[in-house]
């Protein structure tokens, strides 16, 4: 089954184009649910323009329930993932993502987070292929967060995305 960027919930700052949705700020990205085997991804990106320590990177977030019944997705912490990201280096311009799998059907939220800066390359959303049924958010569950919203604007010491490295130690990588 096919998903495109209006079926999926956003987050962040966004930018319609030729029916690719562009999430090339840091933090910006979608989320969806689904009962099934497998997800994967098309992500367009523009890697040529780049060298191999400055492309694009994409965080990939799974969170498991326990039933379909259990999925909210009022804000962004509803279905985050305390885990480390498997981290989607955006080294094509069409990248083919896969996003999760599984032997058996599992009901999973992922979040699709871009992590590198804005200024490190674009990322688009084209299309998501899932194995399995999407899942709607139980209307009847209500997050306990707070419907309002802060966005905080600013530079790389805002984004935090240079936390990831040694300050000493290593150089200024996307990676």
């Amino acid at each position: 089954m096919k998903l495109f960027p209006n079926d999926v919930k956003w987050y962040g700052r966004f930018l319609d184009n030729n029916k690719i949705r562009y999430f090339d700020y840091s933090a910006s990205g979608f989320e969806f649910c689904f009962t099934g085997t497998k997800a994967s991804c098309t992500i367009l990106s523009n890697p040529e323009d780049w060298e191999n320590h400055t492309r694009g990177i994409v965080g990939v977030f799974i969170k498991e329930l326990n039933s379909p019944n259990e999925y909210v997705s009022s804000c962004f912490w509803d279905n985050f993932s305390n885990s480390e990201p498997n981290r989607i280096s955006l080294d094509k311009n069409i990248n083919e993502c896969v996003l999760f799998s599984s032997e058996t059907p599992k009901t999973v939220v992922i979040q699709v987070i871009k992590i590198s800066e804005c200024a490190f390359a674009y990322a688009g959303l084209k299309e998501i292929n899932i194995e399995g049924s999407p899942v709607l958010e139980n209307p009847s569950i209500k997050s306990n967060k707070n419907p309002l919203k802060l966005e905080i604007i600013g530079d790389s010491i805002t984004c935090g995305y240079g936390i990831d490295g040694i300050f000493e130690k290593d150089s200024f990588t996307t990676q």
